[in-house]
C-alpha cells in the first residue's frame, strides 16, 4: 500500500479467536455392584475469547466427539461412541448421557472416556467480523475416567461358575435329521454363590460339519483344526444366584443320514477365582436319529417295443429308466445302484450276444454323472436258454452297470437311472428272431450307512426289474394286401357307372304310370269332340271317315 504508480489495494481483516473450554464427570464417582447398572456422565463445554473483546462474538457450530473404552457404553445407542453438532458460545452447556456397563466388563482397570471437540467451519456470502476462529494451539480433548468398586468379601472376588447345555429340538431317543432345518444349542450359566462374577465368558466348541444359521450377539466364532470355536461375553457382573441364557442355532440341515452323534464341548468361566471347577465345564453328547427308507422304482408291467416287420429290423435302440427315492426325513449320501443288465444267451457252448454298446448314466438335480460298466464272471448254463434274457438264469452273459455316488437331500429328490444300448441286427438275423425280452435287476444300496439304519425303516422294497420284450409284425399272410381291395372297388364303381348309362340311353327311366296312360285317353276324346262340333260331317262317308277310329292319336299331356 502506497508503492509508486500501485494500483491495488490488500485489505486484511481478522476473526475473533476464541478456545474451547469443557468438562467432563461422572454421577456417582465411583461404581459398585448396586449403581453400575445405571449413572451419568455429564458433559458440559463452551467457547470463551483468547483476548478481551469489546464486541460481541457469536456462537461456533462445534462436533462433539465422545468415545468411551470397552468397559463402559451409551444406553441409548448401546455402543461405546457419540457423535452430535452443538453451537457453543460462551454460556457453559452441560448435557447428561446415561450409561451402562457393556457385556465385557472388568473390575480390573477403570472406565475410560474421551471427548473431542472440533469446529464446523460455516460459509457466507460476506466477512462475518463477529464469527470466531478456534485457535488450534489449546487443547481440544479432555479424558476422564471412573473407577469400579468390587465390594467383594477378600481383596481377590470369588465365586462358582456353573454350564449346562441342552439342544431344544431333540426328542425322546435324540435329534432327528431332517426333521427341522434349525438345531438350536440353549447354554445356561449360573453364579451358584459367593461373590459378583466379573466378566463371566462361555467357550462353546462344536463340529466343523456345522455353521452357524444366524449371528449371535456378544459372540464371535474362531475356525480350529477340526472344529469351530464360539467365544461368548455375558453380562457383567453376574451376580450370585442369578444365570444367563444362550441360543445359539446351528444349521441342522448340514446333517444327514448316518452320522451317529454332535459333541459340543463347553467351558465358563470370569475373572473371579472360581472355588470349585468340576462344574464349569459341561460336555454334550446328543445322539442323531436317522430316518431313512429307500426305493428302488423299475416298471411294473412289460414294456413292449415293435424292433422288426417281416425281415426288416426298423428299431435297434435299447432304453430303461429306473428311479431312485427317499421316503425318509434324513438326508442320504453316498447312494449307489447296481443294475444286471442280459446281453446274450450261450447257444451250442457259444456266447451269442443280442445287445451291446451298453451305457449307464444317473441324474440327480439337473446333473448328470456317468456309470461303470463291467463284465462279471459267467456261471456254466443249465440246460437249453430261452430268449427271454435274465441274469438270474445260469449261464446268461450280463453286465454290471454301477452307478453313484449321489446324494438325496430330500423326500422330493429322484434319482434318475438310465440304461441305454444297441441291439446286435447281425445276430437277430442269423438266427431269425421274431420275439426276445430283455429283463433288468436294480438294486439301490448305500455302502457308507449302518444297515441297521436301513432295516428299521424298510417299508419300500430296494430292488426292482424292467422288462423290455421286443416282437416282429408280419404283414405276409395277412390276407389280401389293401392295394387290391382299393383297385377292386375303383373297377367296381366303374362298371356300375357305365351300366346306368347305357340304360339311360334305352330309355329305361322313361315308363308312364297307369294313372298318365289314362290321363292321355281322355285328351284325345275331348279334343275328338271339338272337332265335330265345330264342322259337322255333311255325309255318310265323312261320318264314318271321322269316326275315332280313323282319326290320328295325339299325345298331349293335359294341363295341371
Amino acid at each position: 500500500v502506497g508503492a509508486p504508480d500501485a494500483d491495488t489495494a490488500i485489505l486484511f481483516r481478522s476473526y475473533p479467536a476464541v478456545e474451547y473450554t469443557a468438562s467432563l464427570r461422572f454421577e456417582p464417582t465411583s461404581l459398585t455392584v448396586e449403581t453400575m447398572e445405571e449413572f451419568s456422565l455429564v458433559v458440559c463445554s463452551s467457547i470463551k475469547p483468547r483476548k478481551r473483546m469489546s464486541r460481541y462474538v457469536s456462537g461456533i457450530l462445534t462436533n462433539i466427539t465422545i468415545t468411551t473404552d470397552r468397559n463402559i457404553q451409551f444406553r441409548s445407542t448401546g455402543n461405546n461412541q457419540m457423535m452430535y453438532d452443538w453451537r457453543l458460545s460462551t454460556e457453559n452447556l452441560c448435557e447428561t448421557h446415561i450409561m451402562q456397563p457393556s457385556r465385557g466388563f472388568s473390575v480390573n482397570r477403570p472406565s475410560r472416556v474421551t471427548m473431542q471437540l472440533t469446529q464446523v467451519f460455516e460459509s457466507s456470502s460476506r466477512f462475518c467480523k463477529e464469527c470466531g476462529r478456534i485457535d488450534p494451539i489449546p487443547r481440544s480433548e479432555w479424558t476422564e475416567s471412573i473407577e469400579f468398586r468390587k465390594g467383594c468379601r477378600k481383596d481377590t472376588c470369588e465365586s462358582d461358575i456353573s454350564v449346562t447345555a441342552k439342544v431344544e429340538e431333540s426328542g425322546e431317543e435324540g435329534y432327528v435329521i431332517g426333521k427341522e432345518r434349525k438345531l438350536t444349542l440353549i447354554a445356561e450359566v449360573m453364579n451358584l454363590g459367593g461373590d459378583p462374577s466379573y466378566r463371566p465368558r462361555l467357550l462353546i466348541t462344536f463340529p466343523k460339519s456345522l455353521k452357524l444359521l444366524k449371528e449371535t450377539s456378544n459372540c464371535n466364532q474362531k475356525d480350529q483344526f477340526d472344529s469351530k470355536l464360539l467365544i461368548c461375553s455375558l453380562r457383567s457382573p453376574l451376580m450370585p444366584q442369578a444365570a444367563e441364557r444362550i441360543n445359539i442355532t446351528l444349521d441342522g440341515s448340514l446333517l444327514f443320514a448316518g452320522i451317529p452323534k454332535l459333541e459340543f464341548n463347553l467351558d465358563a468361566g470370569s475373572d473371579n477365582e472360581d472355588t470349585d471347577l468340576r462344574n464349569n465345564k459341561f460336555d454334550l453328547i446328543q445322539p442323531l436319529v436317522s430316518l431313512v427308507d429307500l426305493e428302488m422304482i423299475g416298471h411294473g408291467q412289460d414294456e413292449r417295443q415293435e424292433f422288426r416287420i417281416n425281415d426288416d429290423i426298423i428299431f435297434t435302440s435299447f432304453k430303461q429308466i429306473y428311479q431312485v427315492r427317499n421316503h425318509g426325513l434324513s438326508p442320504v449320501h453316498g447312494v449307489y445302484v447296481k443294475t444286471s443288465v442280459p446281453i446274450g444267451l450261450v447257444q451250442n457252448e457259444r456266447s451269442v450276444n443280442l445287445l451291446g454298446r451298453v451305457t449307464g448314466s444317473i441324474l440327480v438335480a439337473e446333473e448328470s454323472k456317468a456309470c461303470e460298466v463291467t463284465l462279471p464272471a459267467v456261471s456254466q448254463p443249465e440246460g437249453a436258454m430261452s430268449l427271454d434274457l435274465n441274469c438270474s438264469v445260469p449261464g446268461t452273459p450280463c453286465l454290471d452297470v454301477l452307478c453313484g455316488p449321489v446324494n438325496l437331500q430330500t423326500p422330493n429328490t429322484v434319482a434318475e437311472i438310465i440304461m441305454s444300448g444297441t441291439l446286435e441286427t447281425d445276430s437277430l438275423k442269423r438266427m431269425d428272431i421274431k420275439i426276445f425280452s430283455i429283463t433288468t435287476e436294480a438294486e439301490v444300496t448305500v455302502p457308507s450307512l449302518d444297515p441297521n439304519i436301513l432295516s428299521i425303516n424298510d417299508v419300500w422294497v430296494n430292488m426292482d426289474t424292467y422288462t423290455t420284450v421286443f416282437f416282429t409284425t408280419d404283414t405276409s399272410s395277412a390276407g389280401v394286401p389293401l392295394w387290391q381291395i382299393i383297385v377292386s372297388g375303383i373297377g367296381g364303381l366303374i362298371l356300375l357307372l357305365i351300366i346306368i348309362i347305357i340304360l339311360v340311353k334305352c330309355g329305361f327311366f322313361r315308363r308312364k304310370t297307369k294313372e298318365m296312360e289314362e290321363q292321355d285317353k281322355v285328351v284325345q276324346e275331348f279334343q275328338m269332340h271339338n272337332q265335330t262340333s265345330e264342322n259337322p260331317p255333311t255325309s255318310q262317308s265323312e261320318i264314318s271317315n271321322q269316326s275315332p277310329e280313323n282319326q290320328p292319336m295325339i299325345n298331349q299331356t293335359p294341363e295341371n
